[in-house]
């Protein structure tokens, strides 16, 4: 039957993560076929295939994404779209980024053309991996056309009826109500409760809607995936036009996943028990709350239960689910500010709610049996977001970081009220009470707010719920501290990033490394203590400068030295690549005008010229050596093309022990000279070859990485977690593969913008730019690059 929209959702992962929209570079246009949808996915158009996804992947759908607009905007070149932040150009961008939409031309999508009954179909057949099978005959459905397979197989799934038993008029436009209906079908056939209802009483049009129409149209509007048009009428047999559809469709596998994450991780866990003493508990506000860092503030082995949609309802039943099938250790409930502003969603019905019985679950915990390709989200097992392409991002000033997200940070309304704060309080009371009663430590933490989000409510609002948490429970408030002021530490308005969370559970487990002062106030039980309602405080950044030199044998020692003479001169102060790496993790000083020197390739002049010199100034510098090449002194790999000879043993010894040179990779073997090279696949930098498939790509760095570990480990070398890109070229799947890989900084060669550090934001090390300097480089060339740094 439907296979659980697995390869959307599979989809929807990386291309909507904490709701951008950044369009890859191999992405065009998709082309349009005779229905007005895409045509073929493959190739150089195609959307971002499913296996991408499923390595990168990361789910945030608390709220609709938000379109950047343009160049990030996956339909910005068409020309007739809704501007960015209208309720229809996210859905649309949602249905043409997977490939359901494509435009009716080249530059336009015309969000106002009626979608027909056989569109609409066609849709979610692809939505549900394009099955086969299917023998529902219609005689206006015949062989061979664009629709064929997907009318039969819907019919044949109690998706669609025809208007009559032989006919289903494929080309008649479908109405709202009609694609309420098809889409309720489509969900209860997949697996999913669809038996949540609102009433329509407060529609003036109640008494237009179809009979066979009322209850799957109110399951609609209940689960907010229809919504009426602002004036008090959900026009049911209004013509639903692309953008409706596209709108209806994006909530619909937002309804669809969201129950998938919350029965999935429940069916999980309730087979491994015995793995975990204790949870983390939230909405996507928890998600970046790693259980590794919890189990070191706290002890015990944590798993990660947040869920979509801010619902303290939800948690409440979960907490007492927790506690009624297992002895837990620890809970740690996360909340966020929209977890006070919230009311519980329908999700939260008893008809939506199935908690397994521990002994009736399965024993299989590889994959989570609710939904198919879900431990690709889940990668290590811990219920965290899988989060490595969009953690995967280079950061530098908050002024640019805001420009490029504008549309994830919007300017706050007028101040107002919590609206749901005495509910959500409710629920903390009780699940304080049943951890109480059961033995379990509960640990209640206020996550980040952005600025912009602390401004959204009045101050007395945030302090009735800062003072109501604390006359209930221990907590940890986090809300307004430094970080507030710092969109970088936010991957939009309403979501902290990981590195924020990592900085709370730091201070929360005795801490305080990288931590802005004063972060994070713990206020007792009764105790009349008060969290800040407004931000405090500064992050802590520095601006450092870095040299990239190759230096080989045509370099003149005179014209290094000299270089090395103007940094002194220039008041500027060497540091180490560790020590940059050092200032970010762990908050240990730099110098006030701190440079970094580093070489390329791993040239035999590195020794020669450069090292007595910088013996001689004391000063340390990096290495990125090409790990095939270590040890050539005549010969191109195993060739007999004759190049710059590259240090070897002895050289790596001596200059290693000086305790002035660290060596770090410049990949094993993906930077080749072509001429010197073999076959038609010539590798000169780390980008992704034509033709190449993600999953090739990806298999390809992972095996360069094993071999350069394996590599400087025969030369007595520690393995290499700082690596710089060969030519500077990479992309952002590049960087999120090294850091799955264990990397922790990364180099680019582009000099245009500058690098900023930002204590505990791992990010800020991330392709930071360094500044090409050779013999040829004059002075005054040379003291102004370091005055940038200044």
């Amino acid at each position: 039957m439907l296979q659980k929209l697995a390869a959307a959702v599979l989809a929807i992962a990386v291309l909507f993560s904490a709701g951008t929209c950044a369009v890859p570079a191999a992405v065009g246009p998709a082309p349009v076929s005779e229905s007005g949808l895409p045509g073929s996915r493959q190739g150089a158009d195609a959307v971002l295939p499913v296996s991408e996804a499923c390595a990168i992947g990361g789910i945030a759908f608390e709220e609709d994404a938000v379109c950047g607009g343009a160049h990030n905007c996956p339909c910005g070149r068409f020309l007739d779209m809704p501007a960015a932040g209208n309720w229809a150009h996210t859905g649309i961008d949602f249905c043409v980024r997977l490939g359901l939409f494509s435009g009716t031309s080249a530059t336009t999508f015309e969000p106002g053309m009626t979608l027909t009954r056989a569109m609409l179909v066609t849709v979610l057949w692809r939505l549900s991996g394009s099955p086969e099978g299917g023998t529902a005959q219609f005689d206006d459905v015949p062989d061979g056309k664009w629709f064929t397979q997907p009318v039969r197989w819907a019919a044949e799934a109690g998706v669609v009826y025809g208007v009559d038993s032989r006919h289903f008029a494929p080309e008649q436009p479908v109405t709202r109500e009609q694609t309420a209906a098809i889409l309720c079908r489509f969900v209860r056939a997949a697996g999913y409760p669809a038996d949540a209802r609102a009433e329509l009483g407060g529609f003036t049009d109640r008494e237009a809607i179809s009979a066979y129409a009322v209850d799957d149209l109110g399951w609609a509007v209940g689960v907010g995936i229809l919504r009426g048009d602002g004036g008090g009428t959900v026009r049911p047999r209004g013509r639903a036009t692309r953008a409706e559809a596209a709108a209806m469709l994006m909530r619909c596998v937002r309804f669809c996943l969201t129950l998938d994450l919350r029965d999935g991780k429940a069916e999980q866990l309730a087979g491994r028990f015995d793995a975990y003493d204790s949870y983390l508990i939230g909405s996507t506000s928890a998600a970046p709350y790693r259980p590794a860092q919890a189990e070191a503030a706290f002890g015990g082995s944590f798993y990660n239960l947040f869920h979509y949609g801010s619902d303290t309802d939800y948690d409440r039943l979960l907490v007492e689910w927790l506690l009624h099938s297992d002895d837990v250790r620890t809970i740690v409930l996360v909340l966020g500010l929209k977890d006070a502003d919230t009311p519980g969603s329908s999700l939260t019905d008893a008809a939506n709610v199935r908690f397994p019985e521990a002994e009736d679950a399965p024993a299989e915990a590889g994959r989570l049996p609710a939904l198919p390709g879900c431990a690709d989200f889940f990668p290590t097992g811990d219920g965290c977001l899988d989060d490595r392409f969009r953690d995967a991002e280079m950061i530098r000033p908050t002024d640019v970081y805001l420009g490029a997200n504008a549309a994830l940070f919007p300017a706050p309304a007028e101040p107002r009220a919590l609206g749901s704060m005495d509910a959500c309080l409710d629920n903390v009371r009780q699940i304080a009470q049943m951890c109480e009663q059961a033995g379990t430590e509960l640990e209640v933490i206020v996550t980040p707010a952005w600025e912009g989000e602390l401004a959204a409510y009045t101050e007395e609002s945030l302090r009735a719920f800062f003072d109501g948490l604390t006359g209930i429970t221990d907590n940890w408030n986090f809300a307004a501290s430094a970080l507030s002021r710092d969109a970088r530490f936010f991957y939009d308005a309403v979501h902290a990033r990981g590195a924020a969370a990592d900085l709370v559970l730091t201070r929360m487990g005795g801490g305080t490394a990288a931590c802005p002062e004063n972060f994070g106030v713990f206020c007792p039980r009764l105790s009349g203590e008060s969290a800040p309602t407004e931000p405090t405080g500064e992050t802590k950044q520095q601006r450092v400068g870095i040299l990239m030199y190759h230096l080989t044998e045509a370099d003149s020692a005179e014209s290094f030295a000299h270089q090395m003479q103007l940094i002194r001169d220039c008041g500027f102060t060497p540091v180490s690549l560790d020590a940059l790496h050092d200032y970010v993790y762990y908050g240990t000083p730099l110098p006030e005008k701190a440079v970094a020197i580093t070489f390329d390739d791993g040239y035999l002049s590195n020794y020669e010229v450069a090292y007595p010199i910088l013996q001689q100034y004391q000063y340390p510098a990096t290495i990125f050596a090409i790990g095939c090449s270590i040890g050539h002194y005549q010969y191109y790999k195993d060739t007999l093309f004759e190049l710059n000879p590259h240090f070897g043993q002895p050289e790596i010894d001596e200059m290693r022990a000086s305790g002035l040179i660290s060596i770090h990779s410049h990949t094993y073997d993906m930077h080749q000279w072509a001429p010197f090279e073999s076959g038609d696949r010539v590798r000169d930098n780390m980008l992704m070859l034509p033709g190449e498939t993600p999953e090739e790509y990806e298999a390809c760095i992972r095996r360069d990485v094993a071999l350069q570990d394996e590599t400087f480990a025969g030369f007595g070398l520690p393995q290499s977690r700082f690596l710089a890109f060969p030519e500077g070229a990479r992309t952002r799947l590049t960087d999120a593969v090294l850091m799955d890989c264990g990397f922790e900084m990364t180099f680019a060669t582009l000099s245009a913008q500058e690098n900023i550090l930002v204590q505990g934001l791992p990010q800020s090390l991330l392709d930071l730019r360094r500044r090409a300097v050779s013999k040829q480089t004059g002075d005054e060339q040379f003291v102004a690059d370091l005055s940038d740094f200044d």
